[in-house]
């Protein structure tokens, strides 16, 4: 797994901020951080795509730049959550922060609520454990509303 960071204005000084949060709050992660950034005028649906295709995870962590790992990470819960989603083809992504989603709460996992592959319910706040097709698919429908950064 990876985990994949958005920066939504294209910028590499705040991406490496993250970096340098995730390396002090999340001093044991187990997986590399990836940053999808670009020309700040451009297309970031389009950057996401480009990126998805471009790995083989079939579930990755989606983060945004403006979301800090902090005060810290709980990397046992990450890692039952992983397990759940890999499990359930029909989740098509867990919450990593509080949300609000038109599916039930995971029963085996306490405190994350899960996304259904036809949930509706798709804010970017937090990061997210999510399968690589249901992001492919969410960004490919919605990226023409997302064209460019406001």
């Amino acid at each position: 797994m990876r985990i994949a960071l958005l920066s939504t204005d294209g910028r590499d000084d705040i991406v490496e901020g993250y970096i340098k949060f995730a390396e002090r709050f999340w001093p044991e992660r187990p997986w590399p951080i990836e940053s999808i950034v670009g020309d700040p005028e451009g297309s970031y649906s389009q950057r996401i795509i480009s990126y998805l295709k471009s790995i083989p995870d079939e579930v990755l962590m989606m983060c945004i730049d403006d979301f800090w790992p902090w005060p810290s990470v709980n990397q046992p819960a990450i890692d039952m959550a992983y397990e759940y989603i890999l499990k359930r083809k029909n989740v098509g992504a867990i919450h990593l922060l509080p949300c609000t989603s038109t599916e039930p709460s995971c029963p085996d996992l306490p405190g994350f609520r899960y996304i259904g592959v036809q949930d509706a319910d798709r804010s970017s706040n937090g990061a997210y454990l999510v399968r690589k097709k249901y992001l492919l698919d969410i960004t490919v429908k919605i990226g023409p509303t997302l064209n460019t950064v406001q």
